[in-house]
């Protein structure tokens, strides 16, 4: 249903009374059933493998990101005595998935979008002789990690590998991969808010304003869409804040400074800010830093490829015509020349293009075939 609903006379009273327009963005709500059922996510949901989804490669149900793992643990002892000794959990549909759902494996799977990274476990104490449970902060499968080449993982060194497990953090991973997802768990974030000031609201207002709604890293004019402004610290001092400690940053720009890299953002709002960046004629990425810059952190394990392939800057948010009525459309990332492009929401391939999603974009990086292929047909450029 579309609202169309006229505001000229509140804007001309708030002229009048001469207040500053709070920022506001309206929009659409999941169901109160799907709130229960983030909540219950959270928890945990027990599944047969057979319903276990996948959402191009990442682990899913019903639009939501979740991770996956195996709860009864032979080496329960070992396990919840240190986390690193216990089964691994999963996020993406790694080889060892694969492997199990062409076994048919008969295990008790849980599902989850529980980002605290402890995991309640059971088994039989081979020390206790009886059933134990409790919780174990346990690691994160290696073959998912170089499934996605999350971090660069696939080509990094032993102990870059090892730094990667050991500083994984489930909310940076769920936020990398955000925009490809409907829904994020409502509580899933929501402690981001917590140790601000009383008047955070009204220095981030002020803050923002002295910007004049420009991002201050990518520079975009944001003044039509100040919901999509934040006031960053650059000092990462929450707490005893003044409007000098602050910077506007683009939520994009904002996600990606040191330590921010918790913060997901929508799809929608990834394509809105890169369309503003391109209007204003913002994106020109000159090096594989700019192009990272602009691009969708879900990408960046196939970026890190492409460098390592020594190939061309691809273009970031391409302008292409649509083939079915001629409006324009953007690819994510593109090699006009080639004529081959990478788009991560369905896209109908403007004529003569190679569009790759997001799924073949994993089997590039998997599939040893495919990726000399693909290697030896972008070196020509």
């Amino acid at each position: 249903m579309k609202l169309n609903v006229d505001f000229s006379k509140l804007q001309q009273s708030i002229a009048l009374m001469g207040a500053e327009a709070c920022d506001f963005q309206i929009d659409s709500l999941m169901p109160e059933a799907n709130f229960q059922y983030d909540q219950t996510l959270i928890e945990g949901i027990e599944l047969k493998f057979d319903q276990i989804q996948t959402q191009d490669g990442l682990i899913s149900t019903n639009g939501r990101q979740v991770l996956l793992y195996i709860p009864d643990h032979q080496n329960v002892d070992s396990a919840l005595a240190n986390g690193s000794q216990g089964n691994k959990f999963h996020v993406a549909e790694c080889g060892t998935i694969i492997e199990m759902r062409d076994e048919n494996a008969g295990d008790r799977y849980i599902v989850t979008a529980n980002l605290s990274g402890k995991f309640n476990i059971y088994g039989k104490s081979r020390k206790q002789k009886k059933d134990i449970s409790g919780e174990a902060e346990l690691d994160v499968c290696r073959r998912c990690l170089s499934f996605l080449n999350y971090k660069g993982y696939a080509n990094a060194s032993t102990t870059s590998k090892n730094e990667i497990v050991n500083n994984f953090s489930l909310e940076e991973f769920f936020s990398t991969y955000s925009s490809m997802f409907k829904h994020l768990p409502r509580e899933q974030f929501s402690h981001r808010y917590r140790g601000y000031d009383d008047d955070f609201d009204e220095l981030s207002r002020a803050c923002r304003k002295r910007a004049n709604y420009r991002c201050q890293n990518c520079m975009v004019d944001l003044s039509q869409h100040k919901q999509l402004l934040d006031a960053h610290h650059h000092e990462r001092i929450k707490a005893n804040s003044s409007i000098q400690d602050l910077v506007a940053l683009c939520k994009d720009c904002h996600r990606k400074e040191p330590f921010h890299q918790h913060m997901p953002l929508s799809r929608e709002n990834m394509q809105k800010i890169n369309r503003l960046r391109h209007e204003q004629g913002l994106i020109n990425p000159s090096d594989w830093q700019s192009v990272r810059k602009f691009s969708d952190p879900a990408l960046f394990g196939f970026i890190q490829m492409c460098e390592s392939l020594n190939l061309p800057n691809p273009h970031v948010h391409y302008p292409v015509s649509k083939i079915i009525n001629g409006s324009q459309g953007y690819i994510d990332l593109a090699w006009p020349e080639k004529r081959v492009g990478v788009k991560l929401d369905p896209m109908v391939p403007p004529p003569r293009w190679r569009i790759m999603d997001f799924k073949y974009v994993l089997k590039v990086l998997n599939n040893k075939k495919l990726f000399q292929d693909f290697s030896q047909y972008m070196s020509t450029l």
